[in-house]
């Protein structure tokens, strides 16, 4: 790692070594920087103490104390490192321009979008179906026949599903699917219904224009901070009341942080996987098309590279 730091010779050239952030899905990140890879148990965060028993209580501000670098690199250097959450010494930690402890930011793909929207709209809809405020078949009737723009067509969001935990679709679906939910409710409830589970839907609403969003002022992120603690003091309500809402998991604990993200690395489209994940699909489509199991890579390798040269 120190020719990482002073740079590889290429020829008689240097090409200088400097990350800034490692892009990648909640497993790929802990894995990566040698975190807990288990989310079902003890320490759950590689921003904070969090541990996983303490989760039913959060309240959209991270209560647990966070991670230093002093006390990742103590922990990696004990002789027991597992009890302080960490597995391993992160590979990339021995440069000057990157560290573990902030150095993985939290994925909205996957955290916002795959796994909060996706359940807690789910569940917010089937409620409301089971109390009677409109049926499946006149909300999905509006799903269907929603006028979108070109670019909007291939990512369409499927019927809700009666009988599921999450919304159908991949996560720019559920994503459109969220930004489209307060019209199809507008025309579906009376002007003067209020419920606690109407309320966490538009608070979800909120908070996606915020977590798509191209850019960001200071004010944006202190409103986005209030957002949550609300989102969460009412997902409180409806998770006690409505069995239809999943338990808090890991990754509803993750978007305590992205107001302090937010501050750190901008709006979250600049680093999320959505960009890896399209390029992975390339990928497999490759190695499903070729039917060639021999050198797997090398099949992949050339079929990028022929298909880069001709774009």
């Amino acid at each position: 790692m120190k020719k990482l730091e002073e740079g590889v010779n290429i020829g008689d050239k240097v090409l200088k070594m400097g990350i800034v952030a490692h892009l990648g899905d909640n497993l790929e990140s802990h894995t990566v920087g040698g975190f807990s890879a288990c989310f079902s148990s003890k320490d759950v965060c590689r921003a904070c103490h969090l541990q996983h028993k303490e989760l039913p209580n959060i309240t959209g501000i991270p209560s647990a104390p966070k991670w230093t670098q002093d006390e990742y690199d103590e922990a990696v250097n004990a002789a027991t490192p597992s009890q302080f959450g960490v597995k391993g010494k992160c590979v990339f930690n021995e440069l000057e321009s990157f560290k573990a402890v902030g150095g993985f930011p939290f994925d909205s793909m996957h955290d916002f979008l795959e796994k909060v929207a996706a359940f807690d709209v789910q569940a917010g809809l089937l409620t409301l179906i089971s109390q009677g405020k409109f049926t499946l078949e006149q909300y999905n009737t509006l799903l269907k026949n929603v006028q979108l723009k070109d670019h909007e067509v291939g990512d369409r969001p499927p019927p809700v599903k009666p009988h599921v935990e999450r919304l159908s679709g991949k996560a720019l679906s559920v994503s459109l699917h969220v930004c489209l939910m307060p019209i199809f409710l507008s025309r579906l409830l009376n002007e003067d219904e209020e419920s606690f589970v109407l309320d966490l839907l538009l608070i979800i609403h909120e908070m996606h224009g915020y977590v798509m969003a191209d850019a960001l002022s200071p004010g944006d992120v202190l409103e986005f901070e209030e957002l949550v603690v609300k989102y969460f003091a009412k997902r409180k309500e409806c998770f006690d009341e409505f069995p239809a809402f999943h338990k808090v998991t890991p990754r509803f604990h993750y978007i305590e942080h992205y107001p302090e993200q937010m501050e750190k690395y901008g709006p979250f489209k600049c680093v999320w996987s959505a960009r890896c994940e399209s390029k992975h699909r390339e990928y497999v489509n490759f190695s499903e098309s070729s039917k060639n199991f021999v050198n797997v890579l090398k099949t992949l390798a050339e079929k990028d590279r022929k298909k880069m040269a001709c774009r």
